[in-house]
């Protein structure tokens, strides 16, 4: 056996390395082979709890802490996703909105005022009805990770102060609508 050192392969004519039929080129590490657009490795989470909130400012729903396994390489960016399930009470007037946004460490990744995604699940503005409806919002970021080992949070916040429920309706009965919360975070080779 023999080891080839080189820092920069070319063809000797046209523009195709061919690998003969039944060899391959085996990677020692998660770094071996990498191009622009390519996943290099994805953290996921996902919680069927049920909480409250009503905070007019960020606050961490507290669901669940995501991190890579491996420190993020020089240049990569982080794509994130999120999906809430948004139920809230009547609150003697029509729904307000509440906003939804990943935090790396303690910076927001999204729009300071809004996040990344924002809406409400009052419709009618009727107290009878009001507590079983819920919203299913989707919130999806790229952006350029601000450290190599950060966490990443779903934070939350509404626009007045009422409470607002994470993960369901506002009614607690059995037979009310339910939805997992999930965060899926990807480094993105550039």
């Amino acid at each position: 056996m023999s080891t080839l050192f080189v820092n920069n392969l070319n063809t000797a004519s046209g523009s195709t390395i061919t690998v003969p039929t039944g060899k391959q080129v085996i990677g020692t590490d998660s770094s071996t082979f990498k191009q622009p657009g390519m996943i290099l490795q994805t953290a996921v989470a996902q919680s069927d709890s049920k909480i409250t909130k009503d905070s007019t400012s960020w606050v961490d729903t507290g669901l669940f802490t995501l991190q890579f396994a491996n420190n993020l390489q020089t240049g990569s960016k982080v794509l994130c996703r999120f999906n809430v399930s948004l139920g809230e009470a009547h609150n003697n007037a029509w729904g307000s909105a509440t906003y939804f946004s990943i935090f790396e460490n303690t910076t927001n990744m999204g729009n300071a005022t809004y996040g990344m995604a924002n809406g409400s699940a009052q419709m009618t503005g009727d107290t009878s009805y009001t507590q079983y409806e819920m919203n299913r919002l989707t919130g999806e970021a790229l952006f350029t990770p601000a450290v190599n080992n950060g966490t990443y949070k779903l934070y939350v916040k509404s626009a007045i102060t009422f409470t607002k429920t994470i993960g369901g309706c506002a009614n607690t009965g059995s037979a009310t609508p339910r939805g997992a919360t999930q965060l899926i975070i990807q480094e993105i080779a550039q």
